[in-house]
């Protein structure tokens, strides 16, 4: 069995186009990715799948949420992908 120690899906904070409404699925086109939590008005916290919205930034593709667009806090995409980096440059275990 290979340890997995990269951690993919956090909470992180959202931000939306519009007023946010919880406990609704995040969509990558029609893939869902991950579920708003808390809110309060356009911003809130959501639990991600932090590769996919990372591919999401990659692609022309927008992050959805009951039909509104988000974006999700750049500082979690980075440390996401900087962790991401650091595993795949680390020698495995034999």
């Amino acid at each position: 069995m290979e340890n997995k120690s990269l951690v993919r899906k956090r909470v992180v904070k959202i931000d939306g186009s519009e007023p946010l409404v919880s406990q609704v699925d995040i969509l990558l086109g029609e893939t869902p990715i991950g579920r708003v939590g808390t809110v309060f008005g356009t911003q809130g916290l959501a639990m991600v799948r932090l590769d996919r919205a990372s591919d999401a930034l990659d692609k022309p593709a927008k992050l959805t949420a009951n039909g509104i667009e988000i974006t999700v806090a750049p500082d979690a995409i980075e440390k996401y992908r900087t962790a991401a980096a650091a595993r795949g440059s680390s020698p495995g275990l034999p």
